[in-house]
């Protein structure tokens, strides 16, 4: 309990923070020097207690053995870029929506071999192989409003992967039936690609 708040502790500042910015602009005139000085101050110390909070050593640490073990899988077509937006995708959404961030990294590594373009037999596609049924779903239910030609966007496909994860958790309350829903939709039994999911995620973070 007390980490997961912990988790939430600069997402809290920065609303506060933002607050005081917007609470500037409506009390000052935006046109005196002075007070474009005072807002753009309050904005740098925004970004300033974000960018420390956030560089915690359990970040790090992810960020660096995630970003090795994508690097490593053969099957993945991630540039290094694309690598680093993926893993701080990873980090970002698991944190947002409460879940394990080695999970969804071995839940990827399951589905796609982190491959931004990979299509199924069954036309899931993206990263985390999403029918377009069901990422239009978890779009309205996040209220992104966007269309299936969205579908690879690497973001997205993490974001209503975490989501997804979680929605079908808390409806079992247990992980590897909720991994095994993913999979293969509503059912009442634990599969091997759950299994396999879970004992890699154990495996990362136990290295």
């Amino acid at each position: 309990i007390v980490s997961k708040w912990i988790v939430r502790i600069p997402i809290f500042l920065v609303v506060v923070l933002g607050i005081a910015v917007a609470f500037t602009l409506y009390k000052f005139n935006q046109n005196d020097n002075k007070n474009d000085k005072i807002i753009l101050e309050l904005t740098r110390h925004v970004y300033e207690i974000n960018a420390k909070l956030e560089n915690s050593p359990e970040r790090i640490e992810f960020l660096s053995f995630a970003d090795s073990i994508i690097a490593k899988n053969p099957k993945s077509d991630l540039e290094t870029a694309e690598r680093a937006l993926l893993v701080n995708y990873i980090w970002n959404y698991s944190k947002q929506f409460n879940v394990d961030e080695y999970m969804i990294l071995a839940l990827l590594e399951e589905e796609s071999g982190f491959r931004k373009n990979a299509v199924s037999p069954t036309n899931a596609r993206g990263i985390a192989q999403f029918l377009g049924s069901t990422f239009l779903m978890c779009s309205y239910l996040l209220h992104d409003n966007i269309s299936k030609e969205n579908i690879f966007d690497l973001d997205k496909q993490v974001k209503y992967c975490c989501f997804y994860v979680k929605l079908l958790y808390d409806d079992c309350n247990d992980w590897k039936l909720a991994l095994t829903r993913y999979n293969v939709g509503t059912v009442n039994y634990v599969n091997e690609y759950a299994i396999r999911i879970m004992v890699r995620k154990e495996k990362y973070n136990g290295r």
